[in-house]
């Protein structure tokens, strides 16, 4: 969070400090309440998009890992013909 503290300070020559208003400091926590806020929400839509990403499978494993390895059909069938010689 302490990378994305640009609160929007500005001089501002009309600016006018009114106590009766409310204190520098609890606007200051409002507005830290206001980004975290806005970071957790963030941060949950990128975990939705990636949950929807891996429920598009039923298995949740992506599709290049589901393809069979062809160096792997070479060894089932070695397998099988030595299973087959004994």
């Amino acid at each position: 969070m302490s990378k994305n503290c640009d609160f929007g300070f500005q001089k501002q020559p009309s600016f006018q400090y009114n106590p009766q208003k409310g204190s520098f400091k609890s606007w200051l926590m409002r507005l830290t309440s206001w980004r975290i806020t806005d970071q957790l929400r963030k941060r949950q839509k990128s975990i939705q998009s990636l949950r929807r990403e891996t429920q598009d499978t039923s298995t949740g494993t992506a599709g290049i890992d589901r393809l069979p390895d062809p160096a792997g059909l070479k060894l089932e069938s070695a397998w099988s013909e030595e299973w087959e010689q004994l």
